[in-house]
């Protein structure tokens, strides 16, 4: 017996669902069905994984690969602006969904399942608002099957699942999502705009030589560095810390500005913990995923010092197919970082700023030299040691340090966008369509309250008696809202002028 299935917040809310207005999924779709099985590639064409939807909105980079053929081959697979991807398998994911927010050339593998809804039956924005809110996952738990060690979202039971309808809620939320994937967008471009400023100032706009033949005597190469791989030694590198001394002001490697870059400890979780636990999916390519952090003990924090993540920390992915993407901590909350994430903690020069150089092509030519391995390429911290940092002019910086920070403000607009939107949901069904419009116009929705709190102390009430216990609760709302209501009572009886 699945006691998720019999949860009593779960069942209240499918039967709220089921007494409302409500659509059974498969009827409002034109698609729902598992990702094939394909044959994988070290590149080519993305084929999408639950790492693509971690954040919400299906993002292509971290995608495993498929070439041209296999994606040719599944090409009915290939994923739509407007559809959902939800995952099907796995431990704690299972049920997670993402919004396809733009049109991308890539499939979606067998742990995902695809939810391509009819647009003209229903807002694709607002199912997937649903799905993701806490009600609708709650409802997607109650179909996952499996134990402890494979979860399993069977297709079956999501083409039954009944979705909540509204009449004027939906397209409001369609918008919202709308809004949330344009900051999202633009958080993206504040992030392009800050490396782009950043190669300009340094005149690094050019493509690097394609030679891949350097001519190095023994005291330049293997002597000094210990390497005897011949692409450590390609003259692209050569050109690239040419450049940089020629334009930056000054130029310092990380060894010199850090003293304290380490690797963290054995990932350890615990869903009930009050700590963080970074590991290299949190590290996106614009900012860290915060609201999807792993929890780990106090005591597990306690007992790894060494990992502990400090705010303002530079965390640098550093083992595994994102070798190089780095990210800076900039919350207080206590963290640890995992094995497979060096972590770079600057004495002095802005981490922010210096992360933008790490990120950028400058940084990532460098993850290109300093690597080791193929399969999986590591990154150790004697090599991000090394690493050659470039500082512009001081204006130039700052620059650089408030688009990155617009960045993860617009970022932080689009997270309470969606959160504000599901918010909206859960109040729709739990209290109605007009409860949920009033929270998102900013107003209590009073007509609820009046009747549970001062109808309980005298039956009935004059309309000067309920506007005066609105203003003594310092309750705001629209006029129109409570006339409405105490029309509503006055008619019944309830009350009188």
């Amino acid at each position: 017996m699945d006691s998720e299935f019999y949860r009593q917040s779960v069942l209240d809310t499918w039967s709220k669902i089921q007494e409302g207005r409500h659509s059974r999924l498969e009827n409002i779709c034109s698609w729902i069905t598992q990702g094939p099985n394909p044959v994988f590639s070290e590149s080519g064409y993305p084929c999408l994984t639950g790492r693509n939807i971690a954040t919400g909105f299906v993002k292509a980079d971290n995608s495993d690969y498929v070439d041209a053929t296999e994606f040719e081959n599944l090409s009915r697979f290939n994923v739509l602006k407007g559809d959902i991807l939800i995952t099907l398998k796995g431990l704690g994911s299972t049920g997670k969904v993402g919004f396809v927010g733009k049109g991308i050339d890539a499939i979606f593998s067998r742990n995902l399942g695809i939810i391509r809804s009819k647009t003209s039956d229903i807002p694709a924005e607002y199912l997937m608002v649903f799905l993701s809110s806490r009600h609708g996952q709650g409802v997607i738990d109650r179909g996952v099957t499996g134990g402890t060690g494979q979860r399993t979202l069977p297709t079956t039971y999501l083409k039954g699942l009944n979705i909540p309808r509204f009449n004027y809620l939906e397209s409001r939320i369609a918008e919202m999502l709308k809004r949330a994937l344009d900051a999202e967008k633009a958080s993206a471009d504040f992030v392009k705009k800050a490396q782009n400023f950043l190669l300009v100032a340094l005149d690094y706009t050019q493509e690097p030589t394609s030679e891949n033949v350097s001519a190095k005597s023994f005291s330049e190469s293997y002597a000094a560095s210990g390497r005897l791989d011949a692409e450590f030694y390609q003259p692209k590198f050569d050109e690239l810390f040419r450049r940089i001394h020629e334009n930056a002001e000054y130029v310092k490697t990380i060894g010199e500005i850090a003293s304290y870059i380490e690797r963290g400890c054995v990932a350890q979780y615990d869903e009930q913990g009050t700590c963080s636990m970074i590991t290299q999916k949190h590290l996106t390519e614009s900012d860290i995923d915060y609201e999807n952090l792993d929890k780990t003990t106090q005591e597990c924090w306690e007992r790894n010092e060494s990992a502990q993540v400090r705010q303002n920390d530079i965390l640098v992915y550093s083992t595994g197919a994102n070798v190089g993407r780095t990210q800076v901590y900039l919350s207080d909350k206590s963290a640890l970082a995992c094995q497979d994430i060096v972590t770079i903690r600057p004495d002095r020069e802005d981490p922010i700023y210096v992360a933008c150089v790490l990120n950028s092509a400058i940084g990532r030519l460098q993850t290109e030299k300093f690597k080791s391995g193929c399969a999986q390429p590591h990154l150790y911290p004697k090599d991000i040691s090394q690493f050659v940092v470039p500082f512009v002019s001081l204006d130039k910086q700052n620059e650089i340090v408030s688009r990155l920070l617009e960045a993860r403000e617009k970022k932080a607009e689009s997270h309470c966008l969606l959160e504000k939107a599901k918010q909206a949901v859960e109040i729709a069904i739990e209290k109605g369509e007009e409860a949920a419009m009033a929270y998102l116009e900013g107003r209590a929705f009073v007509a609820q309250t009046i009747t549970q709190d001062l109808a309980q102390k005298a039956p009935y009430f004059s309309i000067d008696a309920a506007r005066r216990w609105l203003a003594e609760q310092k309750m705001s709302y629209a006029p129109d809202t409570v006339k409405t209501y105490l029309s509503r009572q006055k008619k019944a009886g309830k009350i009188f002028d």
